[in-house]
Parts: structure tokens; sequence; C-alpha cells
């Protein structure tokens, strides 16, 4: 469970890292953490 945990820490980190604007930040949020989140 906790591989887990970071494993998706890391790729929104790493999706974080390449974000260039707005739009592409609410997708990374969408991703992780749904459209009401």
């Amino acid at each position: 469970m906790k591989e887990q945990l970071q494993s998706i820490a890391d790729e929104a980190l790493s999706m974080l890292e390449k974000v260039q604007d707005m739009k592409s930040l609410e997708e990374i949020r969408v991703t992780f953490l749904g459209k009401k989140g």
C-alpha cells in the first residue's frame, strides 16, 4: 500500500514538473482528485 501511494505521488510530481499552462494543470488535478475534488 505504501509503495502504491509513493508511486502515485511520484507520478503526480513528474506530471506537475511538465505543466506549462492552466489547462494542463487542471487536467492533472482532475486526473488525481476528480472533477469535484
